[in-house]
Parts: C-alpha cells; structure tokens; sequence
C-alpha cells in the first residue's frame, strides 16, 4: 500500500491538472501511455466518471533496455495481470481501454478506430529512450485537441527525455515537482 501511494504521488500534478481542466465537461477522452500497474489510470477513472481512456502499455522486456523495460519478462507479466485486475472492472465498464502492445502499433489502432478524433488529454510515461520518447511526441502530440493537455513523466528526471521534451515544447512547457511536465495546445 505504501508503494502504491508513492506511486500515486509522483502522478499528483497529472491528476489535478486533468481534473481540473475537464471535471466540468460531460465526456473526458485520454491516452495514457505506460500503463504499468495502473495507479494513475485508476485515480483517474475514480476521480471522473465521464473520463473514457485508451491506457497502452505492451509488458515487455527489451534485452538492453534501461528503466521497467530492461526488467525480467515476469516482472511485466506481474504489472499486466495486477493492472487488469484493477482496470477490466465492472465499475469502469468500457470506459477504459487497454492496449498492451507498443505505443507505435497503439497510435494506428487508436487512429483506426478514430479516425478524426481529438483527445482531451495524452501522458507519456513510456519509453524513455530517445527514439521512444521522440517517436511518441511525434505521433500523440497531434493528437490532443486544442485546449488539452500533452502531459509527460520523468522530465527533470531522465536523460535524455529532459532534453528531448525541452527541445521540442521550449518556453511553452510547465513542470512540477513531480517530475511532470505539460504544454497546453
């Protein structure tokens, strides 16, 4: 419980800023990218029951990989089956979604799906490699409508995502102390 919690906290600034924004608007639509055990997804379909969310994550080791992706094979097994035994509720019905496969196969499912659609919200806690962290500004980025977020985790944190998203959002990014960054569109 203790973990959990601290989980929970390094997503404080992601949860208020969403609720905040779009507590007031009768659906809220969102892509989470990195869903891992679930925390921020839950907290956020709890705290908003018009919220509707795509929640990606593919639970798989990468030989090499830095952070939760370089983690043994069980290690993703375990947060898959604990995030869908918190997710795939009755209670959350279809509002959540999740897609466990990478962001790139994720991003033409969800564009496949949606043709033209605009998303509230997108946070980005996913590959933090330089060609992960890129490719997912590059693809979800355009994404959020005008007014939404672009929320990204580990900023301040990691490198080179620092870098990377300091590049790309300059003088418009905000961060916290969470190590959450965000643009407005």
């Amino acid at each position: 419980m203790e973990a959990e919690m601290k989980n929970l906290n390094l997503y404080q600034t992601a949860g208020k800023l969403i609720k905040d924004m779009f507590s007031k608007q009768e659906v809220i639509c969102g892509i989470e990218i990195g869903t891992k055990c679930g925390d921020l997804t839950r907290a956020v379909l709890w705290a908003l029951p018009q919220v509707q969310l795509y929640t990606i994550d593919p639970y798989e080791h990468r030989d090499g990989a830095e952070f939760e992706a370089g983690e043994p094979q069980d290690y993703h097994n375990e947060n898959r089956r604990f995030a869908e035994s918190r997710l795939l509720l009755p209670e959350f019905g279809e509002r959540v979604c999740m897609l466990v496969m990478k962001s790139v196969e994720a991003h033409k499912w969800i564009k496949n799906k949606n043709p033209d659609k605009l998303f509230d919200f997108v946070l980005v806690d996913g590959d933090h490699s330089e060609e992960g962290i890129k490719k997912d500004i590059e693809l979800f980025y355009p994404l959020v409508r005008e007014g939404g977020f672009f929320l990204m985790h580990d900023v301040g944190l990691v490198h080179p995502l620092t870098e990377i998203v300091e590049e790309c959002f300059g003088e418009k990014l905000n961060k916290s102390s969470d190590f959450t960054a965000w643009v407005v569109k």
